[in-house]
């Protein structure tokens, strides 16, 4: 079984991401044969999950204020799921079965005691995890001085989270992905998301609608303060661990809701949306788990190499070519889909993003 854990604090959107990847897999994967097939009660509780998301993305309000991401959890839940690959034999066809079980922690499990034990050896037995990161606790009220915004080191708590992976891999020896999501990006990867914030009305984009920040691709900005918040982290674990490889991309879980300021509950800042003029559009869903399916594959394309022999792989016909046929198909299409896909990868050697 591949072990993904879903990795974050409290609140941060770990819950929408894994609704909004879900969602995307299946449809995506269906169209080439093959199934994204939720098992147990996953399908229902992630059914429920994208209908709250849809229902953000729809109202009359066009500020949304307090916590407009899925609630979170009080206590571990586990995903499981099957990618099946048809494989066509000499007189039937088989199925390639590899099952996939997603772990999603809450981020106060991290703050150690028993719970934190827990959530240590669940990260430990990943063969991947989703570190998932507020892009509006980033990027926004960035003070004179500061490099990221004011309550980045607040709502996305990347010591504690870093101190957990520190701890898990000081007993891990296999190999391990770490997938950085950045999640509430509309704001940063639109052209146009700069427009709903409070700071930029109508009147100044008419005047400055040829400014590169208004109307260019911002995704660039987005991955450069992302670099500026974890390189260092990642850089000190890259360190620590061999086997280690990182990605980054943006998911836009609703695709309407764009920021528009920071209010504070009680102290704790809670981030405030301005609904768009499309209803409910999501994008980028698919990439992580995308990402975790091309090891999937890469790696049973290894072991089926190395049991097949050289016999094997002489004679075309064997069974154990036709799941290397299979593997290599499916391969190739997720290969093709993560070059159209907005994501980047960590290069410890330049202690960054590129």
């Amino acid at each position: 079984m591949f072990k993904i854990a879903l990795v974050g604090p409290t609140g941060v959107g770990k819950t929408s991401v894994l609704a909004a990847m879900f969602n995307e897999l299946e449809e995506e994967l269906n169209q080439i044969g093959c199934e994204f097939t939720p098992i147990g009660v996953t399908k229902r509780n992630l059914i429920e999950r994208r209908s709250e998301l849809e229902s953000l993305g729809k109202g009359q309000k066009s500020v949304l204020t307090g916590n407009v991401a899925i609630m979170g959890t009080a206590g571990s839940r586990q995903f499981d799921f099957e990618l099946r690959i048809p494989v066509k034999g000499f007189w039937k066809q088989n199925l390639l079965i590899f099952p996939i079980r997603i772990t999603d922690l809450p981020g106060a499990w991290y703050q150690g005691g028993d719970r934190g034990v827990e959530a240590d050896k669940i990260l430990t037995d990943s063969n991947c995890s989703f570190w998932v990161v507020d892009a509006t606790a980033l990027m926004e009220n960035i003070s004179e001085g500061k490099e990221t915004g004011d309550f980045h080191d607040i709502i996305n708590d990347p010591e504690t989270i870093y101190n957990a992976y520190q701890r898990a891999f000081q007993d891990k020896y296999d190999d391990h992905t770490i997938v950085l999501v950045l999640v509430r990006s509309e704001s940063y990867v639109q052209k146009y998301g700069k427009l709903y914030q409070k700071k930029v009305g109508w009147f100044e984009y008419c005047c400055k609608k040829c400014l590169p920040l208004l109307i260019n691709d911002r995704t660039k900005n987005l991955y450069d303060k992302l670099n500026l918040g974890y390189a260092q982290l990642l850089w000190q674990l890259f360190g620590q661990t061999k086997g280690l490889s990182a990605f980054a991309c943006h998911v836009e879980t609703v695709g309407n809701l764009f920021f528009y300021d920071f209010d504070l509950n009680q102290g704790k800042p809670q981030a405030q949306f301005r609904r768009g003029t499309k209803s409910y559009t999501p994008k980028n869903g698919g990439l992580p788990l995308r990402i975790a399916i091309k090891q999937i594959l890469e790696q049973a394309q290894n072991e089926i190499d190395q049991n097949t022999g050289i016999i094997g792989r002489i004679f075309g016909g064997l069974w154990g070519s036709s799941e290397m046929k299979a593997i290599k198909n499916v391969l190739l299409y997720i290969t093709q889909r993560l070059q159209e896909d907005k994501y980047v990868s960590f290069d410890p050697e330049r202690n960054g993003f590129v």
